[in-house]
């Protein structure tokens, strides 16, 4: 599960042309889940995204990621370092 976040001013989705949902200051997030991906993946990523601190009301700063529920014994939640970053 992967997700890409974006602070907005304001942001619209529209389909076929016609706007189908709108929002002012906010986040766009674009969200990549995998047959992998469980209910615990989702709460996992739903509660770190719902405590980060991104607006400037609240000093732009983040909270410590949260330890991730996993199946693999001593996962932290960290991108493995032999991992490549997205891009």
């Amino acid at each position: 599960m992967r997700a890409v976040i974006q602070r907005c001013k304001r942001a619209k989705l529209e389909i076929d042309d016609k706007e189908y949902s709108k929002i002012d200051q906010g986040l766009v997030i674009l969200l990549g889940i995998g047959n992998e991906d469980d209910i615990e993946d989702i709460k996992w990523l739903s509660g770190k995204i719902s405590k980060m601190r991104i607006f400037s009301d609240n000093k732009m700063t983040a909270l410590p990621p949260e330890p991730r529920p996993d199946k693999k014994e001593g996962a932290t939640g960290q991108r493995p370092a032999n991992e490549a970053p997205l891009r």
